[in-house]
Protein backbone atom coordinates (compact mmCIF):
# COMPACT_ATOMS: atom_id res chain seq x y z
CA UNK A 1 0.00 0.00 0.00
CA UNK A 2 3.05 2.38 0.68
CA UNK A 3 4.43 1.60 -2.55
CA UNK A 4 1.30 2.12 -4.18
CA UNK A 5 1.02 5.96 -2.69
CA UNK A 6 4.77 6.69 -3.20
CA UNK A 7 4.10 5.80 -6.72
CA UNK A 8 0.83 8.16 -7.17
CA UNK A 9 2.38 11.28 -5.41
CA UNK A 10 5.83 11.16 -7.72
CA UNK A 11 3.34 10.85 -10.51
CA UNK A 12 1.65 13.68 -9.47
CA UNK A 13 4.15 16.18 -8.27
CA UNK A 14 6.59 14.65 -11.24
CA UNK A 15 3.79 15.19 -14.30
CA UNK A 16 0.62 16.77 -13.57
CA UNK A 17 2.25 19.40 -10.84
CA UNK A 18 3.74 20.63 -14.59
CA UNK A 19 0.39 21.73 -15.76
CA UNK A 20 0.72 24.56 -17.75
CA UNK A 21 -2.85 26.03 -18.23
CA UNK A 22 -3.00 29.36 -19.45
CA UNK A 23 -5.29 32.47 -19.77
CA UNK A 24 -6.26 33.51 -24.04
CA UNK A 25 -3.02 34.83 -25.49
CA UNK A 26 -3.30 38.59 -26.45
CA UNK A 27 -5.24 38.67 -29.74
CA UNK A 28 -7.57 35.74 -29.49
CA UNK A 29 -10.93 34.85 -28.23
CA UNK A 30 -12.93 32.00 -28.25
CA UNK A 31 -15.72 31.21 -31.00
CA UNK A 32 -19.09 32.73 -29.32
CA UNK A 33 -20.07 29.36 -29.92
CA UNK A 34 -18.10 28.33 -27.19
CA UNK A 35 -18.71 29.96 -23.51
CA UNK A 36 -16.00 29.07 -21.73
CA UNK A 37 -16.11 30.24 -18.07
CA UNK A 38 -14.66 28.74 -14.65
CA UNK A 39 -15.86 25.41 -13.06
CA UNK A 40 -18.25 25.57 -10.59
CA UNK A 41 -17.54 24.15 -7.54
CA UNK A 42 -20.39 20.98 -7.35
CA UNK A 43 -19.54 19.61 -10.79
CA UNK A 44 -17.86 16.28 -10.85
CA UNK A 45 -14.17 17.62 -12.09
CA UNK A 46 -10.85 17.77 -10.81
CA UNK A 47 -10.32 20.51 -8.21
CA UNK A 48 -8.19 22.06 -10.61
CA UNK A 49 -9.68 25.26 -10.28
CA UNK A 50 -8.11 26.72 -14.11
CA UNK A 51 -9.98 24.13 -15.45
CA UNK A 52 -12.53 25.39 -17.82
CA UNK A 53 -16.37 24.69 -19.08
CA UNK A 54 -18.15 24.97 -21.56
CA UNK A 55 -21.99 24.01 -21.59
CA UNK A 56 -21.87 21.75 -19.38
CA UNK A 57 -18.63 20.16 -20.86
CA UNK A 58 -15.20 21.08 -18.94
CA UNK A 59 -11.98 20.22 -20.75
CA UNK A 60 -8.77 20.54 -19.17
CA UNK A 61 -5.14 19.96 -21.22
CA UNK A 62 -2.17 19.33 -19.73
CA UNK A 63 1.44 19.25 -21.29
CA UNK A 64 4.32 18.67 -18.55
CA UNK A 65 7.08 20.84 -20.79
CA UNK A 66 6.31 24.17 -22.46
CA UNK A 67 9.73 24.54 -23.95
CA UNK A 68 10.36 22.35 -26.99
CA UNK A 69 14.02 22.42 -28.45
CA UNK A 70 14.49 21.93 -31.95
CA UNK A 71 15.86 18.45 -32.98
CA UNK A 72 19.21 18.29 -35.08
CA UNK A 73 18.27 18.35 -38.73
CA UNK A 74 20.06 15.71 -39.88
CA UNK A 75 19.70 13.33 -37.37
CA UNK A 76 16.94 11.02 -36.96
CA UNK A 77 15.90 12.31 -33.91
CA UNK A 78 12.79 14.57 -33.07
CA UNK A 79 11.19 16.88 -30.10
CA UNK A 80 8.08 14.44 -28.40
CA UNK A 81 5.87 15.66 -25.24
CA UNK A 82 3.12 13.85 -23.68
CA UNK A 83 -0.30 15.72 -24.25
CA UNK A 84 -3.12 14.28 -21.90
CA UNK A 85 -6.65 15.69 -22.18
CA UNK A 86 -9.54 15.11 -19.99
CA UNK A 87 -13.02 15.64 -20.84
CA UNK A 88 -15.92 15.89 -18.07
CA UNK A 89 -19.94 15.40 -18.85
CA UNK A 90 -21.70 17.74 -16.11
CA UNK A 91 -24.88 17.51 -18.32
CA UNK A 92 -28.29 15.40 -17.73
CA UNK A 93 -27.18 13.38 -21.39
CA UNK A 94 -24.47 11.03 -22.12
CA UNK A 95 -21.76 12.18 -24.93
CA UNK A 96 -19.96 10.81 -27.92
CA UNK A 97 -16.16 11.70 -27.24
CA UNK A 98 -14.86 10.44 -30.52
CA UNK A 99 -10.99 11.26 -31.19
CA UNK A 100 -12.12 12.79 -34.43
CA UNK A 101 -14.24 15.43 -32.23
CA UNK A 102 -10.61 16.89 -31.35
CA UNK A 103 -9.39 19.45 -33.22
CA UNK A 104 -5.70 21.42 -32.56
CA UNK A 105 -5.39 25.30 -33.01
CA UNK A 106 -1.90 27.02 -32.82
CA UNK A 107 -1.79 30.28 -32.72
CA UNK A 108 1.40 32.67 -33.36
CA UNK A 109 2.57 35.45 -31.25
CA UNK A 110 1.04 37.39 -32.82
CA UNK A 111 -2.59 35.80 -32.30
CA UNK A 112 -2.78 34.32 -36.00
CA UNK A 113 -4.16 31.01 -36.18
CA UNK A 114 -1.60 28.56 -38.07
CA UNK A 115 -3.48 26.45 -40.52
CA UNK A 116 -3.95 22.86 -40.12
CA UNK A 117 -3.13 20.03 -42.42
CA UNK A 118 -4.06 16.39 -41.81
CA UNK A 119 -3.43 13.60 -43.37
CA UNK A 120 -5.87 10.57 -43.34
CA UNK A 121 -4.77 6.58 -44.64
CA UNK A 122 -7.42 6.07 -46.86
CA UNK A 123 -8.16 2.54 -45.27
CA UNK A 124 -9.09 4.33 -42.76
CA UNK A 125 -10.85 7.07 -44.35
CA UNK A 126 -14.54 5.58 -43.84
CA UNK A 127 -13.87 3.46 -41.00
CA UNK A 128 -16.24 3.58 -38.09
CA UNK A 129 -15.25 5.68 -35.42
CA UNK A 130 -14.63 3.84 -32.10
CA UNK A 131 -17.64 4.16 -29.94
CA UNK A 132 -16.43 6.15 -26.67
CA UNK A 133 -19.49 7.56 -24.91
CA UNK A 134 -18.84 9.69 -21.45
CA UNK A 135 -22.10 9.48 -19.34
CA UNK A 136 -23.45 11.98 -17.25
CA UNK A 137 -21.37 12.95 -14.34
CA UNK A 138 -18.12 11.03 -15.83
CA UNK A 139 -15.62 11.79 -17.47
CA UNK A 140 -13.33 10.36 -19.91
CA UNK A 141 -9.19 11.28 -20.67
CA UNK A 142 -7.31 10.89 -23.68
CA UNK A 143 -3.51 10.50 -23.61
CA UNK A 144 -1.23 11.16 -26.97
CA UNK A 145 1.54 13.11 -27.86
CA UNK A 146 3.08 15.97 -29.83
CA UNK A 147 6.09 16.06 -31.49
CA UNK A 148 8.50 18.57 -33.05
CA UNK A 149 10.03 17.58 -36.27
CA UNK A 150 11.63 18.06 -39.79
CA UNK A 151 10.02 17.29 -43.04
CA UNK A 152 11.07 18.98 -46.28
CA UNK A 153 13.61 21.22 -44.81
CA UNK A 154 10.47 22.59 -42.52
CA UNK A 155 10.00 22.70 -38.88
CA UNK A 156 6.46 20.98 -38.20
CA UNK A 157 4.45 19.88 -35.16
CA UNK A 158 2.00 17.24 -35.27
CA UNK A 159 0.09 15.10 -33.74
CA UNK A 160 -2.61 12.17 -34.26
CA UNK A 161 -5.89 12.37 -32.46
CA UNK A 162 -7.04 8.85 -34.12
CA UNK A 163 -6.04 6.07 -35.67
CA UNK A 164 -4.78 6.17 -39.33
CA UNK A 165 -4.27 9.91 -39.33
CA UNK A 166 -2.00 12.90 -38.26
CA UNK A 167 -1.98 16.27 -38.39
CA UNK A 168 0.26 18.85 -38.58
CA UNK A 169 0.92 22.39 -38.67
CA UNK A 170 3.87 23.93 -40.65
CA UNK A 171 6.86 25.84 -40.93
CA UNK A 172 7.24 26.88 -37.52
CA UNK A 173 10.09 28.89 -35.85
CA UNK A 174 11.95 30.10 -32.67
CA UNK A 175 8.61 31.87 -30.59
CA UNK A 176 6.37 31.44 -28.37
CA UNK A 177 3.39 29.57 -29.59
CA UNK A 178 -0.46 28.89 -27.86
CA UNK A 179 -1.52 25.47 -28.88
CA UNK A 180 -5.39 24.34 -27.55
CA UNK A 181 -8.13 21.51 -28.49
CA UNK A 182 -11.91 22.15 -29.71
CA UNK A 183 -14.24 19.36 -29.21
CA UNK A 184 -17.16 19.25 -31.37
CA UNK A 185 -19.84 16.16 -31.10
CA UNK A 186 -23.26 16.99 -33.23
CA UNK A 187 -25.04 14.41 -30.76
CA UNK A 188 -28.25 12.92 -31.90
CA UNK A 189 -27.32 8.71 -33.60
CA UNK A 190 -24.11 7.85 -34.15
CA UNK A 191 -22.74 4.14 -35.83
CA UNK A 192 -19.44 2.93 -33.75
CA UNK A 193 -17.86 0.18 -33.51
CA UNK A 194 -18.06 -1.67 -30.10
CA UNK A 195 -14.25 -2.15 -28.93
CA UNK A 196 -15.68 -5.25 -27.14
CA UNK A 197 -17.93 -6.78 -29.70
CA UNK A 198 -16.26 -5.57 -32.87
CA UNK A 199 -19.84 -5.03 -33.92
CA UNK A 200 -21.04 -1.59 -35.35
CA UNK A 201 -23.59 -0.27 -32.78
CA UNK A 202 -26.01 2.44 -33.11
CA UNK A 203 -26.38 4.55 -30.17
CA UNK A 204 -28.92 7.29 -30.13
CA UNK A 205 -30.13 10.09 -27.24
CA UNK A 206 -26.78 12.00 -27.67
CA UNK A 207 -26.38 15.23 -26.44
CA UNK A 208 -24.46 17.90 -29.05
CA UNK A 209 -21.83 19.29 -27.40
CA UNK A 210 -18.61 22.52 -27.93
CA UNK A 211 -16.30 22.70 -25.60
CA UNK A 212 -12.35 23.66 -25.88
CA UNK A 213 -9.83 23.86 -23.51
CA UNK A 214 -7.53 26.27 -22.39
CA UNK A 215 -4.38 28.03 -24.09
CA UNK A 216 -1.00 26.35 -23.32
CA UNK A 217 1.98 27.68 -24.34
CA UNK A 218 5.15 26.34 -26.87
CA UNK A 219 8.15 28.28 -27.19
CA UNK A 220 10.28 26.81 -29.85
CA UNK A 221 13.63 27.09 -28.99
CA UNK A 222 17.45 26.19 -30.03
CA UNK A 223 19.53 24.00 -28.44
CA UNK A 224 22.73 25.74 -27.18
CA UNK A 225 25.33 23.45 -27.89
CA UNK A 226 26.65 21.75 -31.03
CA UNK A 227 26.00 18.03 -29.95
CA UNK A 228 22.24 19.08 -29.16
CA UNK A 229 22.13 17.64 -25.49
CA UNK A 230 20.55 21.06 -23.85
CA UNK A 231 18.11 23.77 -23.57
CA UNK A 232 17.85 26.87 -21.43
CA UNK A 233 14.37 27.48 -20.19
CA UNK A 234 14.54 31.30 -18.56
CA UNK A 235 17.93 31.37 -18.30
CA UNK A 236 18.73 27.88 -16.78
CA UNK A 237 20.39 25.42 -18.50
CA UNK A 238 19.57 21.81 -18.36
CA UNK A 239 21.88 18.98 -20.61
CA UNK A 240 21.13 15.56 -20.73
CA UNK A 241 24.58 13.49 -19.52
CA UNK A 242 24.80 9.91 -20.87
CA UNK A 243 28.31 9.31 -22.10
CA UNK A 244 27.73 5.81 -23.87
CA UNK A 245 25.01 6.11 -26.43
CA UNK A 246 25.61 2.50 -27.20
CA UNK A 247 24.82 -0.08 -23.95
CA UNK A 248 25.21 -3.46 -24.47
CA UNK A 249 22.33 -6.05 -22.72
CA UNK A 250 23.65 -8.19 -20.10
CA UNK A 251 23.11 -11.65 -20.37
CA UNK A 252 20.10 -13.26 -18.81
CA UNK A 253 21.53 -14.53 -16.01
CA UNK A 254 20.97 -13.60 -11.61
CA UNK A 255 23.38 -10.42 -10.61
CA UNK A 256 23.90 -10.03 -14.55
CA UNK A 257 23.59 -6.29 -14.97
CA UNK A 258 25.14 -3.21 -17.64
CA UNK A 259 25.61 0.03 -15.70
CA UNK A 260 24.04 2.92 -17.11
CA UNK A 261 25.78 6.04 -16.59
CA UNK A 262 22.45 8.83 -16.39
CA UNK A 263 22.08 12.31 -14.88
CA UNK A 264 20.83 15.71 -15.83
CA UNK A 265 23.61 19.12 -15.38
CA UNK A 266 21.59 22.44 -14.55
CA UNK A 267 23.66 25.81 -14.74
CA UNK A 268 22.23 29.26 -13.83
CA UNK A 269 23.16 31.77 -16.40
CA UNK A 270 20.69 34.27 -14.57
CA UNK A 271 22.10 37.09 -13.01
CA UNK A 272 20.81 35.56 -9.39
CA UNK A 273 21.24 32.67 -7.32
CA UNK A 274 18.72 30.02 -7.59
CA UNK A 275 17.97 26.90 -5.72
CA UNK A 276 17.04 23.22 -7.05
CA UNK A 277 16.24 20.05 -5.69
CA UNK A 278 16.88 16.80 -7.02
CA UNK A 279 13.76 15.19 -4.94
CA UNK A 280 11.25 14.10 -7.16
CA UNK A 281 12.22 16.27 -9.98
CA UNK A 282 14.58 14.57 -12.17
CA UNK A 283 12.73 12.45 -14.36
CA UNK A 284 14.17 10.21 -17.83
CA UNK A 285 11.47 9.66 -20.57
CA UNK A 286 12.08 7.07 -23.39
CA UNK A 287 10.85 6.73 -26.78
CA UNK A 288 11.00 4.08 -29.19
CA UNK A 289 12.06 4.72 -32.59
CA UNK A 290 8.59 5.40 -33.83
CA UNK A 291 7.89 8.15 -31.09
CA UNK A 292 6.12 5.59 -28.88
CA UNK A 293 7.18 6.55 -25.35
CA UNK A 294 7.71 3.80 -22.81
CA UNK A 295 5.86 3.64 -19.67
CA UNK A 296 7.78 4.63 -16.20
CA UNK A 297 6.54 2.50 -13.40
CA UNK A 298 8.27 1.37 -10.04
CA UNK A 299 7.46 3.30 -6.65
CA UNK A 300 8.96 3.04 -3.10
CA UNK A 301 8.46 0.63 -0.21
CA UNK A 302 10.05 3.23 2.42
CA UNK A 303 11.24 7.20 2.08
CA UNK A 304 14.66 8.79 3.03
CA UNK A 305 14.25 12.24 4.06
CA UNK A 306 15.72 14.44 1.65
CA UNK A 307 18.53 17.13 3.35
CA UNK A 308 19.23 20.48 2.44
CA UNK A 309 22.48 18.99 0.73
CA UNK A 310 19.92 17.80 -1.87
CA UNK A 311 18.83 21.17 -2.21
CA UNK A 312 22.01 23.07 -3.62
CA UNK A 313 21.68 27.23 -4.00
CA UNK A 314 23.34 27.43 -7.59
CA UNK A 315 24.73 30.98 -7.53
CA UNK A 316 25.34 32.72 -11.08
CA UNK A 317 27.34 30.45 -13.61
CA UNK A 318 27.57 27.30 -11.33
CA UNK A 319 26.40 23.87 -12.04
CA UNK A 320 24.99 20.86 -10.05
CA UNK A 321 24.36 17.42 -11.79
CA UNK A 322 21.72 15.08 -10.45
CA UNK A 323 23.05 11.95 -11.54
CA UNK A 324 20.92 8.36 -11.34
CA UNK A 325 22.19 5.01 -10.24
CA UNK A 326 20.94 3.57 -13.13
CA UNK A 327 21.27 -0.03 -14.95
CA UNK A 328 20.21 -2.46 -17.63
CA UNK A 329 19.43 -6.35 -15.99
CA UNK A 330 16.74 -9.02 -16.57
CA UNK A 331 13.48 -9.41 -14.40
CA UNK A 332 10.92 -12.41 -14.98
CA UNK A 333 12.62 -12.70 -18.56
CA UNK A 334 12.43 -8.71 -19.42
CA UNK A 335 15.15 -6.30 -20.24
CA UNK A 336 14.18 -3.27 -17.61
CA UNK A 337 16.59 -0.08 -17.24
CA UNK A 338 16.03 0.60 -13.74
CA UNK A 339 17.29 3.38 -11.86
CA UNK A 340 17.65 4.58 -7.63
CA UNK A 341 16.74 7.99 -7.13
CA UNK A 342 18.20 8.07 -3.79
CA UNK A 343 15.55 8.66 -1.81
CA UNK A 344 14.08 5.02 -1.56
CA UNK A 345 12.76 4.96 -4.69
CA UNK A 346 13.22 2.43 -7.67
CA UNK A 347 11.60 3.20 -11.17
CA UNK A 348 12.18 1.54 -14.68
CA UNK A 349 11.38 1.17 -18.02
CA UNK A 350 9.63 -2.34 -18.70
CA UNK A 351 10.25 -4.95 -21.63
CA UNK A 352 12.96 -3.30 -23.41
CA UNK A 353 14.38 -4.93 -26.81
CA UNK A 354 17.67 -4.34 -28.79
CA UNK A 355 17.46 -1.42 -31.20
CA UNK A 356 17.51 2.34 -31.09
CA UNK A 357 15.77 4.73 -28.77
CA UNK A 358 15.57 8.53 -27.81
CA UNK A 359 16.40 9.06 -24.36
CA UNK A 360 15.35 12.52 -22.43
CA UNK A 361 15.61 14.14 -19.09
CA UNK A 362 13.28 16.46 -17.48
CA UNK A 363 13.30 18.62 -14.49
CA UNK A 364 9.69 19.32 -12.98
CA UNK A 365 8.96 21.67 -10.21
CA UNK A 366 5.42 23.17 -9.76
CA UNK A 367 4.86 23.35 -6.07
CA UNK A 368 6.61 25.94 -4.13
CA UNK A 369 9.22 28.13 -4.04
CA UNK A 370 9.66 27.55 -0.59
CA UNK A 371 10.30 24.37 1.13
CA UNK A 372 11.75 22.55 4.36
CA UNK A 373 14.67 20.20 4.09
CA UNK A 374 16.25 18.23 6.84
CA UNK A 375 19.57 19.43 8.02
CA UNK A 376 21.65 17.20 10.05
CA UNK A 377 24.22 19.72 11.76
CA UNK A 378 21.05 21.17 13.65
CA UNK A 379 19.25 18.24 13.45
CA UNK A 380 16.07 19.70 12.61
CA UNK A 381 13.78 20.88 9.23
CA UNK A 382 14.87 24.41 7.98
CA UNK A 383 13.40 26.70 5.35
CA UNK A 384 14.87 27.25 2.17
CA UNK A 385 14.25 29.46 -0.22
CA UNK A 386 14.69 30.95 -3.64
CA UNK A 387 13.72 27.31 -4.84
CA UNK A 388 13.37 27.52 -9.37
CA UNK A 389 9.27 26.43 -10.21
CA UNK A 390 9.21 25.43 -13.74
CA UNK A 391 10.19 22.31 -16.02
CA UNK A 392 12.73 21.95 -18.25
CA UNK A 393 12.77 18.99 -20.96
CA UNK A 394 16.17 18.05 -22.28
CA UNK A 395 16.85 17.17 -26.64
CA UNK A 396 15.66 13.84 -27.15
CA UNK A 397 19.36 11.56 -28.14
CA UNK A 398 19.32 8.70 -29.53
CA UNK A 399 20.85 5.36 -27.84
CA UNK A 400 21.36 1.93 -29.25
CA UNK A 401 20.61 -1.20 -26.95
CA UNK A 402 23.00 -4.41 -28.84
CA UNK A 403 23.31 -8.15 -28.00
CA UNK A 404 26.24 -9.05 -26.95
Amino acid sequence: MMKFLALVLAFVFGFFGAIALWHLPKGLTTPSSVGIGRIESNSLASTNTQAFEANGIQMEIQVPYSVLSIPEKTLSLDTIVPVSILIVNNTQTPIQFGFESLVPELFDSHGQALQRQEVVDRDVRNRAAICSIVEPRSSRRFNSFIKLYWANNKLQLTGNNKPGSFWYFDALQTETYQLRFTYNSPGGEVSCLDPETQQIRRIEGLRAAQSATTFVPLQIVQPLLIDSNTVEVDGIQFEILIPNRVLTIPANKPNATTPVSLGLRITNNTQQAVRFTRFDTVIPQLFKSDGTELKRDGGRNWTSMPTVSDCPLLQPGETAIFGLDARLFWRNNKLQLEWFDGFGGTWFFDDIKPGTYQIGMGYTNWVSEHIRMYDPEIKTLRPLTDLWKGAGLTPLVEIRLVQQ
